[in-house]
């Protein structure tokens, strides 16, 4: 019998634009990040798939992971 195993890298394995394949190609995506942008009040997509400093920052990388 085989062993299943869920990997989830952690704070410091996010790149911009990790995701944006999943966020284009499904709708629910689409709707889970705009369901957090509307929880934190700014867009989680812009954080994510466009170059900033901001992923870097701790109380935005726990956002976008």
């Amino acid at each position: 019998m085989g062993k299943t195993a869920f990997i989830f890298p952690g704070q410091g394995a996010q790149y911009c634009g990790m995701g944006k394949d999943f966020f284009e190609s499904f709708d629910a995506a689409k709707k889970v990040y705009a369901t957090a942008g509307e929880a934190v009040g700014f867009d989680v997509g812009q954080l994510c798939f466009t170059e900033n400093k901001d992923l870097d920052i701790t109380e935005y990388t726990q956002i976008a992971m």
